[in-house]
Protein backbone atom coordinates (compact mmCIF):
# COMPACT_ATOMS: atom_id res chain seq x y z
CA UNK A 1 0.00 0.00 0.00
CA UNK A 2 1.41 3.07 -1.20
CA UNK A 3 0.87 6.42 1.36
CA UNK A 4 -0.46 9.48 0.60
CA UNK A 5 0.16 12.93 2.51
CA UNK A 6 -3.13 14.99 2.68
CA UNK A 7 -3.93 18.81 3.01
CA UNK A 8 -5.60 19.38 6.39
CA UNK A 9 -6.31 22.22 8.51
CA UNK A 10 -3.20 21.45 11.38
CA UNK A 11 0.39 22.58 10.11
CA UNK A 12 1.61 19.58 12.30
CA UNK A 13 0.47 17.16 9.97
CA UNK A 14 -2.10 15.85 12.51
CA UNK A 15 -5.23 14.31 9.98
CA UNK A 16 -8.46 13.84 11.56
CA UNK A 17 -10.55 11.23 9.87
CA UNK A 18 -13.07 13.74 7.88
CA UNK A 19 -10.05 15.02 6.00
CA UNK A 20 -9.27 11.70 5.37
CA UNK A 21 -12.63 10.96 4.01
CA UNK A 22 -13.12 14.14 1.49
CA UNK A 23 -9.81 13.41 -0.15
CA UNK A 24 -10.76 10.10 -0.72
CA UNK A 25 -14.40 11.12 -1.54
CA UNK A 26 -16.26 8.97 0.84
CA UNK A 27 -18.95 9.49 2.83
CA UNK A 28 -17.09 9.39 6.17
CA UNK A 29 -16.04 6.96 8.81
CA UNK A 30 -18.51 5.49 11.18
CA UNK A 31 -15.56 4.69 13.94
CA UNK A 32 -12.21 6.43 15.43
CA UNK A 33 -10.12 5.11 17.40
CA UNK A 34 -8.67 8.94 18.82
CA UNK A 35 -5.22 9.79 18.26
CA UNK A 36 -2.70 7.67 20.36
CA UNK A 37 0.43 9.13 21.05
CA UNK A 38 3.29 7.01 21.01
CA UNK A 39 6.54 7.10 23.46
CA UNK A 40 7.92 3.66 23.31
CA UNK A 41 3.99 2.65 23.75
CA UNK A 42 0.44 3.96 22.98
CA UNK A 43 -0.98 6.42 24.94
CA UNK A 44 -4.61 4.48 25.25
CA UNK A 45 -5.53 0.94 24.41
CA UNK A 46 -7.26 0.05 20.53
CA UNK A 47 -10.69 -1.13 20.71
CA UNK A 48 -11.24 -4.71 20.63
CA UNK A 49 -10.90 -6.85 17.37
CA UNK A 50 -7.70 -4.77 16.81
CA UNK A 51 -4.04 -5.74 16.66
CA UNK A 52 -1.15 -3.13 16.39
CA UNK A 53 2.57 -3.22 16.86
CA UNK A 54 5.64 -1.02 16.43
CA UNK A 55 8.98 -1.09 16.72
CA UNK A 56 8.62 3.20 16.77
CA UNK A 57 9.39 3.36 13.09
CA UNK A 58 7.16 0.48 10.96
CA UNK A 59 3.72 -0.24 12.05
CA UNK A 60 1.90 -3.67 11.48
CA UNK A 61 -1.87 -3.79 12.02
CA UNK A 62 -4.40 -6.85 11.86
CA UNK A 63 -8.56 -6.46 13.13
CA UNK A 64 -10.30 -9.13 13.68
CA UNK A 65 -14.36 -7.90 13.14
CA UNK A 66 -17.54 -8.29 15.93
CA UNK A 67 -19.16 -11.61 14.15
CA UNK A 68 -21.64 -10.67 12.08
CA UNK A 69 -19.46 -7.36 10.49
CA UNK A 70 -16.85 -6.80 7.80
CA UNK A 71 -14.47 -4.20 7.25
CA UNK A 72 -16.09 -1.63 4.35
CA UNK A 73 -12.97 0.78 4.70
CA UNK A 74 -10.13 1.73 6.98
CA UNK A 75 -8.13 4.02 6.96
CA UNK A 76 -4.55 4.75 9.21
CA UNK A 77 -3.02 8.20 9.67
CA UNK A 78 0.45 7.65 10.78
CA UNK A 79 2.02 11.34 12.23
CA UNK A 80 5.95 11.60 13.06
CA UNK A 81 7.85 14.93 12.67
CA UNK A 82 5.53 17.45 11.09
CA UNK A 83 3.77 15.31 8.34
CA UNK A 84 1.47 12.37 7.97
CA UNK A 85 1.20 9.09 5.47
CA UNK A 86 -2.38 8.46 5.19
CA UNK A 87 -2.98 4.18 4.15
CA UNK A 88 -6.53 3.81 2.70
CA UNK A 89 -7.61 0.29 2.43
CA UNK A 90 -11.20 -0.84 0.45
CA UNK A 91 -13.10 -3.59 2.02
CA UNK A 92 -11.51 -7.33 2.82
CA UNK A 93 -7.97 -5.67 4.07
CA UNK A 94 -7.79 -7.04 7.37
CA UNK A 95 -3.56 -6.84 8.03
CA UNK A 96 -0.85 -4.99 6.77
CA UNK A 97 2.63 -4.37 8.05
CA UNK A 98 5.52 -2.55 7.47
CA UNK A 99 3.91 1.25 7.02
CA UNK A 100 5.62 4.00 8.24
CA UNK A 101 5.40 7.80 9.67
CA UNK A 102 6.67 10.13 6.46
CA UNK A 103 10.10 10.64 5.41
CA UNK A 104 12.77 12.94 7.64
CA UNK A 105 14.85 15.44 6.49
CA UNK A 106 17.58 12.70 6.56
CA UNK A 107 15.35 10.42 4.28
CA UNK A 108 14.19 8.26 6.69
CA UNK A 109 11.07 7.30 7.74
CA UNK A 110 10.36 9.72 11.11
CA UNK A 111 9.49 8.25 14.43
CA UNK A 112 6.30 7.59 15.20
CA UNK A 113 4.26 10.37 17.02
CA UNK A 114 0.56 9.34 17.20
CA UNK A 115 -1.28 6.82 15.27
CA UNK A 116 -5.14 7.54 14.65
CA UNK A 117 -7.72 4.68 12.95
CA UNK A 118 -10.74 5.10 11.15
CA UNK A 119 -12.88 2.60 9.77
CA UNK A 120 -16.84 1.38 8.96
CA UNK A 121 -18.23 -1.95 9.98
CA UNK A 122 -21.06 -3.34 7.60
CA UNK A 123 -23.31 -6.43 8.22
CA UNK A 124 -21.96 -9.49 6.49
CA UNK A 125 -23.19 -12.77 6.12
CA UNK A 126 -20.72 -15.49 6.59
CA UNK A 127 -21.40 -18.65 3.99
CA UNK A 128 -21.44 -21.96 5.61
CA UNK A 129 -19.21 -24.14 4.11
CA UNK A 130 -20.63 -26.83 2.53
CA UNK A 131 -20.01 -30.18 3.54
CA UNK A 132 -19.84 -33.08 0.79
CA UNK A 133 -19.62 -35.95 3.41
CA UNK A 134 -22.91 -37.67 2.80
CA UNK A 135 -22.11 -37.21 -1.54
CA UNK A 136 -21.13 -39.74 -3.11
CA UNK A 137 -20.22 -40.32 -6.97
CA UNK A 138 -20.14 -43.96 -8.68
CA UNK A 139 -18.35 -44.72 -11.89
CA UNK A 140 -17.51 -48.00 -13.67
CA UNK A 141 -14.19 -49.52 -13.84
CA UNK A 142 -11.10 -49.95 -11.75
CA UNK A 143 -10.46 -46.82 -9.14
CA UNK A 144 -6.79 -47.44 -9.59
CA UNK A 145 -4.16 -46.67 -12.22
CA UNK A 146 -0.95 -48.65 -12.48
CA UNK A 147 0.79 -45.52 -11.30
CA UNK A 148 -1.29 -45.80 -8.11
CA UNK A 149 -2.92 -42.58 -8.55
CA UNK A 150 -6.96 -41.88 -7.44
CA UNK A 151 -8.95 -42.16 -11.21
CA UNK A 152 -12.73 -43.19 -12.16
CA UNK A 153 -13.88 -44.41 -15.41
CA UNK A 154 -16.74 -44.39 -16.74
CA UNK A 155 -18.83 -45.80 -19.82
CA UNK A 156 -19.85 -42.86 -22.59
CA UNK A 157 -20.42 -45.10 -25.89
CA UNK A 158 -21.75 -42.21 -27.86
CA UNK A 159 -17.81 -41.29 -27.46
CA UNK A 160 -16.60 -44.35 -28.59
CA UNK A 161 -18.63 -43.03 -32.40
CA UNK A 162 -16.27 -40.30 -32.60
CA UNK A 163 -12.70 -40.07 -34.10
CA UNK A 164 -10.66 -40.90 -30.59
CA UNK A 165 -8.49 -43.66 -29.75
CA UNK A 166 -9.04 -45.95 -27.24
CA UNK A 167 -6.92 -48.33 -24.84
CA UNK A 168 -8.44 -49.89 -22.39
CA UNK A 169 -11.39 -47.91 -22.28
CA UNK A 170 -9.18 -44.45 -22.03
CA UNK A 171 -9.06 -41.44 -24.49
CA UNK A 172 -5.11 -41.75 -25.76
CA UNK A 173 -5.41 -39.89 -28.55
CA UNK A 174 -7.64 -37.53 -31.06
CA UNK A 175 -7.89 -39.08 -34.55
CA UNK A 176 -7.76 -36.11 -37.71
Amino acid sequence: MEPVIIPGENAGGNRTCDEVAAYFGSPGFDFTTGKFDYNGGFSGAFPEGFTIETDGTNVSWSFIPPPGFCLKSIAFIVKGSIGANVYNYGPGIYEDYGFTSPENASGDAACLRNLRVCYTLRECVVEEEKCYQEETAWASGSRYVARGNWATYASFPWLQRQPYEFRNNIIVAKLF
